[in-house]
């Protein structure tokens, strides 16, 4: 049975994950959100997923213990049942290098985290625009 897309958020920061879900949440009361505090857990979830339960997006960190986003994204960019997901990196870090590294391992957008709520609108648009492409509501 084919379910709602949903995001999964990857990042080993709680009150990141918090603040992200919280305003997706804002945004769309009704969106489902999955979260991993790790790549290597994020990893497994996938894997264990079935084709019609995978994500329509995912929110990776870039700096993680373990396996952080750039080696997460290079470990499902070759698998084609992962082709269809939406890939994002965020991170604390401006360096232009981190964004290059974020894409050229399979991110098709690299955003710099802000320090608070104030700076979440650029991610938060972004998103809003793929699920308007997916049909959902978007407030």
């Amino acid at each position: 049975m084919e379910q709602s897309p949903y995001i999964l958020i990857i990042d080993d920061d709680a009150d990141d994950r918090k603040m992200l879900t919280d305003q997706l949440r804002h945004h769309h009361t009704d969106i489902t959100i999955q979260s991993a505090d790790c790549g290597d857990r994020a990893l497994t979830y996938l894997e264990d997923c079935d084709l019609d339960e995978l994500p329509m997006l995912i929110v990776v960190d870039y700096e993680m213990p373990g396996l952080y986003g750039p080696a997460f994204l290079q470990a499902i960019r070759h698998n084609p049942r992962y082709d269809k997901i939406i890939k994002v990196v965020w991170s604390t870090s401006a360096a232009k290098e981190c964004a290059e590294k974020s894409m050229e391992s399979g991110a098709d957008k690299y955003f710099i985290k802000p320090c608070g709520l104030v700076g979440l609108e650029e991610i938060i648009g972004y998103i809003n625009q793929i699920l308007h492409a997916w049909g959902q509501d978007v407030c």
